[in-house]
């Protein structure tokens, strides 16, 4: 990850609502729909987007970043944790990619549990409800690519 990634609409961090309280709640309102549809725009001309993607595992979540990229060899990377750090070394999901399902308000009511296949890893990753059609869109792209 060489170049600036600019966080999805969805993906809201304690220093976002430290500094402007109404970013959590815009989220809700018209204005959090039109930046999540620019979102899905700038992703399709080929900017990175960084989503909040929690992996679940055994009733457990660990904190993490999915980072869309499709301008990199590895389109779709997991950070562990919500900063990525430039020695860190993230978690490559390799295309193909088989959704299972895409379970609403599981964990919180925020998000929504995706279940997938990467390659032949299964993953289930709680996204926020608002940036499910990017990584969508990033599914898609990386299997029309692979």
């Amino acid at each position: 990850m060489g170049r600036a990634v600019r966080r999805a609409a969805g993906t809201v961090t304690f220093s976002d609502v430290f500094r402007d309280p109404k970013r959590m709640l815009w989220q809700f309102t018209p204005r959090g729909a039109a930046v999540a549809a620019a979102d899905l725009e700038a992703f399709a001309a080929g900017e990175a987007r960084a989503v909040a993607a929690h992996a679940y595992k055994n009733r457990r979540m660990r904190q993490g970043l999915l980072v869309l990229d499709p301008a990199s060899p590895t389109s779709l990377a997991w950070h562990r944790t919500m900063r990525p750090r430039p020695g860190g070394s993230p978690v490559a999901l390799e295309a193909p990619f088989d959704v299972h399902a895409a379970t609403p308000g599981v964990p919180l009511s925020r998000y929504t549990l995706l279940t997938f296949t990467a390659a032949t890893t299964p993953w289930a990753l709680a996204v926020p409800v608002r940036d499910i059609p990017l990584v969508r869109a990033a599914l898609i792209r990386a299997n029309a690519q692979a």
